[in-house]
């Protein structure tokens, strides 16, 4: 371990943090109640709603992995600790809550169930050991809680990973590994389509196994970090960086065209899949190109809310709906109301959370440093 990460904080890696929860949530928030694109609307007004669409694509859980498995492997170099103890660890931040939240959203569903005329079926859900063994083992329990047993079990492979700390070229491997993950998936699709019980599993595993290509990319890009770059080699990879993440950001504009014109998410043709995930990565590299360029100091105490705004902010999106369900909104408008109204609204209740060491590691807070009415360090 070289001198360069010793007492060093990237506030880069806050920055990736903040704007992956918040584009998140916007994603979350840029289809109707049914999760399509708007079908119904016109082709103007449904062009609206996907250009924040399109912002919110900028980042997504892939980041998210990305970022997370970087940090692991920071402290895991500067504190190294056995392997069981990194794998307990890892399991209390983030199983623990995935398990509470598990429980919280199927239950809170039936809010948003009696309101749209479902409670039965939702019920039936409820009662059914499958729901509940998905939910459990796949995080499908609320679409978005998928990502805290994907990291787990991306995160038991980082001693792998961290030999691209010492050959960066080893976060090559993300882009085969992507072609693995296209194959496999269609693979498992056509093979196993009418065995639905099985078939989820299955695409879990292709997942966690090519996805570790992302594991990968975080220790190659921490590599560099570690090997204190001069401005004009920082800029030299930042320049690359932007110029190929706006390529592939022009390929996807390509999709949402075909979006807006038929209505239809349509999977993602050709290159726009490799565009779509590997600008990731390279939005990360990115921000940590620019961590002696911008100043990104201020988001330190920000940062500390994404993990609960990222856990809760469903629970306020369902509750706009319900409140919405009678209005009569342009698409943009609407996106754009659910979205102020989850954000703001999982900002306050992760903060209220965050006051107390009974509620804060619920939503992620780290209990070791809550003091009353100061700000906590987050998980």
């Amino acid at each position: 371990m070289t001198s360069a990460l010793v007492g060093k904080r990237y506030y880069a890696i806050d920055a990736a943090r903040i704007f992956c929860t918040i584009l998140i949530v916007l994603m979350h928030c840029s289809s109707n109640s049914t999760g399509q694109p708007f079908p119904d609307a016109t082709v103007a007004e449904r062009s609206g709603a996907l250009f924040f669409r399109a912002i919110s694509e900028v980042a997504n859980s892939e980041l998210f992995f990305t970022v997370s498995i970087f940090l692991m492997a920071m402290v895991s170099t500067l504190r190294p600790s056995p392997y069981f103890a990194h794998v307990t660890k890892l399991g209390k931040r983030l199983l623990i809550p995935f398990l509470i939240w598990t429980l919280i959203y199927p239950f809170f569903t039936l809010y948003k169930a009696s309101a749209f005329g479902y409670t039965d079926y939702q019920w039936t859900l409820l009662e059914s050991f499958s729901f509940w063994a998905k939910a459990i083992f796949l995080g499908e329990g609320k679409y978005h809680l998928h990502f805290l047993p994907t990291l787990f079990l991306l995160a038991l492979f980082l001693p792998l990973y961290k030999s691209a700390i010492r050959f960066p070229i080893l976060g090559l491997i993300l882009a085969p590994m992507l072609v693995t993950h296209h194959y496999l998936d269609d693979w498992l699709w056509s093979t196993f389509w009418d065995q639905k019980e099985i078939l989820p599993y299955l695409l879990r595993l292709s997942k966690v196994l090519t996805y570790s290509g992302y594991g990968f990319a975080a220790c190659a890009i921490l590599g560099l970090m570690n090997r204190d770059l001069t401005q004009e080699q920082s800029g030299a990879i930042l320049k690359f960086a932007l110029f190929v993440f706006a390529t592939f950001f022009i390929v996807k504009l390509t999709n949402f065209y075909q979006i807006a014109v038929t209505g239809d998410w349509g999977g993602r043709p050709g290159f726009s899949y490799y565009a779509h995930f590997l600008n990731p990565a390279l939005g990360f590299l990115i921000l940590m190109m620019l961590e002696t360029r911008v100043n990104f100091r201020a988001m330190a105490k920000v940062s500390a809310y994404n993990y609960g705004v990222y856990l809760t902010h469903p629970l306020f999106l369902d509750v706009f709906e319900v409140m919405s369900r009678n209005w009569d909104m342009l698409p943009a408008i609407e996106v754009m109301g659910r979205f102020t109204f989850a954000l703001t609204c999982s900002i306050i209740f992760t903060h209220l959370m965050g006051q107390s060491l009974k509620t804060g590691w619920i939503v992620g807070f780290d209990v070791k440093h809550i003091k009353p009415k100061q700000p906590v360090t987050a998980t």
